[in-house]
């Protein structure tokens, strides 16, 4: 493997949003993740206070054995907007991913870390209070990384937290399916629990293609 791609979930404003790292600024949503930003502060971040987050529509999702999603790259210079098709050795239903940056971060040099509902925290903790369908996350998910069913790297431990968190008629089912689907059904408990969450993959190879228009719509458009 060349390198690994993680996953983590944590609502904060995408580096890709700011105009100190990209001209062309990936689109965030109110501190709901639905309602579309309202520009205020170029520095506004619901993790640091203010009400800029990501937006929902930017989950993962699958398609023709195809993973669709926003990935953040080490450090704060990552190449906003850029796309790449990756082929992997140990993914589950899929054959490959195409996923755009739109992030930077504090993920190991050279990996790409996944934008996932359920995928951990990480150092950011702070995203998701006024999320709507989310209200069950920090009960599971404590914000203070105390020992509980959720890694904060790395996320969920079992399945079944996916319903306990977002099955519920109020709950973001657009999450409990990106959480089923995607981070257990492609990242997956490989073994017996091994690793307590969902397992890191193993990029087989990676190159720069043209982003497709969906991805485009996702990070540019109107807010579906």
């Amino acid at each position: 493997p060349i390198f690994s791609m993680t996953h983590y979930y944590d609502g904060c404003r995408p580096s890709c949003a700011f105009s100190a790292h990209a001209t062309r600024l990936v689109r965030t949503c109110e501190a709901d993740g639905v309602t579309p930003y309202t520009p205020k502060d170029d520095d506004d971040n619901v993790c640091q206070g203010g009400t800029a987050a990501t937006c929902q529509d930017q989950y993962p999702w699958i398609e023709d054995r195809v993973l669709y999603g926003f990935v953040a790259k080490h450090g704060d210079n990552v190449p906003c907007g850029q796309c790449y098709e990756l082929t992997f050795t140990d993914a589950r239903n899929i054959d490959s991913a195409i996923v755009m940056n739109t992030n930077g971060g504090d993920s190991s040099k050279n990996n790409m870390d996944l934008m996932v509902p359920g995928g951990g925290l990480g150092a950011n903790t702070n995203g998701l209070t006024e999320y709507s369908g989310w209200g069950e996350f920090y009960d599971i998910c404590p914000k203070d990384g105390s020992p509980s069913q959720c890694a904060v790297s790395g996320g969920l431990e079992d399945e079944s937290l996916c319903d306990t968190i977002w099955g519920g008629a109020d709950g973001d089912h657009k999450a409990l399916q990106a959480c089923h689907k995607v981070l257990f059904g492609v990242f997956g408990q490989l073994g017996c629990n091994q690793g307590a969450f969902p397992h890191n993959l193993h990029v087989a190879t990676s190159k720069p293609v043209d982003c497709p228009q969906t991805l485009l719509d996702r990070a540019y458009g109107p807010v579906a």
